[in-house]
């Protein structure tokens, strides 16, 4: 019987075996990714290209045509044109690089830029979700806070954390352990501050609320441990004024006031409150602000009006958001909120005398270091600012959250450090990130 497409010559190998074994060769023969369709390529970027000022917007698209380029359209008053080579036409780079043209001053491929951000090698940082909402990541990019101080007065630090250690301030008048006041500041031994409770040059926080403080406004950053803080550079002067139990007088606290401002510090963060006004804790807020410091200060947990010292004159009063930009709820409000930043479930460092090193806090105390350390932020970028002014470029950049305009509860709003840097200096071509000119021509 004869069957269609089968060989007579029982003896070989039918005709469809032989081709596919002859694939199945080729296939193995053939270097790997042969057959794998080729990327298209990209698409060519734009040309720029520089004209004189003196050739008219008509003028200027009929000679692009002539060099072969199409005129996309213009960069208005710097005489720049974005254009692309006509279709089968050479590239205006092969044109220019055979002939001189008259007419063109240079030219170069429309280049791409990219959003940078700083992202901390800090293990625990992925838990800080307030930090990438106040763009802390593009304002790294500006400014580290190098050189400036920053005083918590609170319940003191924890003098030995791994994440904190390395940032106290040292106080460079001041030699350890001879027993005499070197510097002649009245205090003896005074290296890192002073516990104001205890009477001594060891603030070593007892209760936690201090260290909690202090890693939001400056926790050792990029180190591999623990968390980030705002202040990625700043200095953090230990001033204790809280005992054990989270408590204090208010002699204490204007005292310690007084010895952040005579000792170099710029920002005194008081993340503490009271609602009973205190003279003296006036009088030495006054003391501080004609010596230019920046002063901020917890709003207050307690609903009703804004407690002191935040409700003095010339402090920065600050309030609480949560993760989704909402006011803390039952919080302190009232005519003298200045900002509002993220304060709920906040993590940061806690006193190794407890139980864990790091913890979960909120109130308007986690809030207020965040604008302590954008402060700092702020004037290691520009040292010229005044105090007044430093808070203004603060309150005239926060993201208005809540109810438009100033409000009781958040103020001006919420902070954004990456505006609040821009402010002071905007970004300019070429200030971090060159792109090349590919070919040119004549400078104008």
């Amino acid at each position: 019987m004869y069957n269609a497409g089968m060989s007579h010559d029982h003896g070989a190998s039918p005709r469809w075996y032989r081709a596919l074994l002859a694939l199945c060769l080729l296939l193995i023969l053939l270097p790997p990714g042969a057959l794998v369709q080729a990327a298209p390529e990209r698409e060519p970027l734009p040309l720029l290209v520089r004209l004189p000022d003196d050739i008219a917007p008509e003028q200027s698209r009929a000679y692009l045509a002539t060099l072969g380029l199409e005129a996309l359209a213009p960069i208005p008053r710097i005489h720049v044109w974005r254009a692309r080579p006509l279709p089968g036409q050479p590239t205006a780079l092969q044109i220019l690089s055979q002939q001189l043209a008259d007419h063109v001053l240079w030219i170069e491929e429309d280049g791409l830029v990219y959003a940078q951000e700083v992202v901390p090698n800090d293990p625990d940082y992925s838990l800080q979700w307030n930090l990438p909402l106040i763009g802390m990541e593009q304002a790294w990019e500006w400014s580290l806070g190098e050189g400036v101080v920053i005083a918590i007065v609170d319940s003191g630090i924890d003098l030995v954390h791994p994440d904190l250690e390395a940032k106290l301030w040292v106080n460079l008048g001041e030699i350890s352990g001879t027993g005499q006041d070197d510097d002649g500041n009245g205090y003896i031994d005074d290296v890192h501050g002073w516990d104001f409770v205890d009477g001594n040059a060891q603030p070593h926080d007892l209760n936690g609320h201090g260290t909690h403080v202090a890693g939001i406004a400056g926790a050792h950053t990029d180190n591999g441990i623990g968390v980030a803080g705002v202040g990625w550079q700043a200095e953090l002067m230990a001033l204790r004024v809280l005992n054990k139990e989270g408590s204090g007088a208010w002699s204490d606290v204007a005292e310690a006031i007084v010895y952040a401002a005579d000792n170099g510090a710029r920002v005194i963060n008081l993340s503490l409150a009271g609602s009973t006004y205190s003279v003296a804790a006036a009088a030495a807020v006054s003391y501080a602000l004609d010596r230019d410091c920046l002063i901020v200060a917890a709003a207050g947990n307690k609903e009703g009006p804004i407690q002191y010292p935040a409700a003095l004159p010339g402090v920065m009063a600050v309030g609480a958001t949560d993760s989704q930009e909402q006011p803390a709820k039952n919080y302190a409000s009232g005519p003298e909120m200045d900002v509002a930043a993220p304060g709920i479930n906040i993590y940061s460092t806690y006193t190794r005398d407890k139980p864990s090193t790091y913890s979960l806090m909120g109130g308007t105390s986690m809030a207020a270091p965040h604008v302590s350390g954008l402060a700092a932020l702020l004037w290691a970028a520009d040292p010229t600012l005044t105090a007044l002014q430093l808070t203004h470029v603060i309150t005239s950049t926060a993201q208005d959250v809540h109810s438009p305009g100033w409000d009781a509860q958040t103020g001006w709003g919420r902070i954004d450090a990456h505006a609040a840097l821009l402010s002071l200096q905007p970004p300019e071509l070429g200030h971090r990130h060159h792109l090349p000119i590919l070919w040119r021509v004549r400078t104008p």
